[in-house]
């Protein structure tokens, strides 16, 4: 026993060393796993949340498309009301004196009817588009705020608290459709209307195109349309005198939800999106403008479908029924060419993605 004593006091600074070193690494190992069960722990959540997130968004996605659907009929019956091209057709079947004066109207009006039909369809999709992904985000945040309100950052906190959304303030923000449909789509006709004359004021009613030709008018009325709108395309869908901002809680929400969207709507990438929208209602007319001249085709097999040629008189009745095709059986393919898009379905993910990715 006595042996042990003195060795214990010959080695004593190097056992306490030991001792310490040894205590050390069993902290240092219960720290190193308590950090790493944090870890996991906080992978584990943000990969629900991730989940969630995107979950959310395809609900999101589906909403955006299913709320489209509903609307556009209204849109198509607004247009078709505004713009009879049959109703002119049926005073031009009672040969009028000024027949060729009337003739030339309605060569415009099918035109502008298209583009409208195209136009409005355009900026319907890509308005709700951005409006349903920023609502999306928000609602997101909100989730995340009453279930884990510490994941907030301080920002997404307090713009939470700013903006609650109540179906009040959801029904009042979403509204700006209701101005499309109104007095939107009248400014949008006006703009059509002037782009036709423009484009088609030297194309003569006995003039024979080719479906090259055909294609040509089809895309300087649709650069035409561009240019009359301007640089803020999306302004259709805004009052023209901006409504006051009041004290409430409710009227807060609203205006800076409203200016959120504005400031999304007015930049170039929302405005690549909306012209890369109308493109694709445009060249969705053309191929259906393509069928009618291969089906004029002389059934030889030597003739060239790209030297088939029609007379414009003989054109305008089938753009005219084109236009009631667009609001009947091609509507849901103009939808799916202007809601599928890349760019769309890029912008909408981009939006959702700002607005409720807002925490740490």
């Amino acid at each position: 026993m006595s042996s042990v004593w003195n060795f214990i006091k010959r080695h004593r600074r190097k056992l306490i060393v030991v001792s310490v070193l040894a205590g050390s690494a069993v902290l240092l190992r219960r720290y190193a796993l308590n950090k790493l069960k944090e870890w996991q722990e906080g992978e584990t959540a943000e990969c629900f949340e991730r989940i969630k997130r995107e979950q959310h968004f395809e609900s999101t996605h589906n909403t955006c498309r299913n709320t489209i659907e509903g609307i556009i009929p209204n849109l198509q019956e607004r247009i078709l009301t505004l713009m009879d091209c049959e109703a002119m057709a049926k005073v031009l079947s009672e040969r009028p004196t000024n027949w060729i004066r009337l003739w030339e109207d309605l060569k415009c009006e099918c035109f502008a009817r298209l583009a409208t039909e195209i136009y409005s369809t355009a900026i319907l999709v890509t308005l709700l588009n951005v409006q349903l992904n920023v609502i999306g985000g928000y609602m997101f945040v909100e989730a995340v705020a009453a279930s884990r309100p510490n994941a907030l950052s301080t920002e997404a906190s307090v713009r939470s608290q700013q903006i609650r959304l109540s179906p009040a303030v959801q029904q009042r923000y979403l509204t700006l459709v209701q101005q499309v449909l109104s007095n939107g789509i009248e400014k949008l006709v006006v703009v059509a209307r002037n782009a036709a004359f423009e484009t088609l004021e030297g194309v003569s009613l006995k003039e024979r195109l080719t479906i090259g030709r055909v294609q040509d008018i089809i895309d300087a009325l649709n650069e035409r349309i561009q240019h009359l709108l301007g640089f803020e395309p999306f302004q259709i869908a805004f009052p023209d005198e901006d409504v006051e901002e009041g004290g409430s809680e409710f009227d807060l929400a609203h205006s800076i939800l409203l200016n959120e969207t504005r400031d999304i709507l007015e930049s170039d990438d929302c405005k690549n999106v909306l012209f890369q929208a109308a493109k694709a209602g445009f060249s969705l007319v053309t191929d259906q403008l393509a069928g009618h001249f291969a089906a004029s085709r002389k059934d030889d097999g030597f003739t060239n479908p790209n030297k088939v040629t029609t007379p414009m008189a003989k054109l305008i009745p089938v753009v005219s029924a084109l236009g009631q095709h667009l609001c009947s059986k091609l509507s849901d393919q103009l939808i799916n060419a202007v809601f599928t898009l890349d760019v769309q379905q890029i912008l909408g993910a981009n939006i959702y993605e700002t607005f409720s990715q807002q925490q740490h």
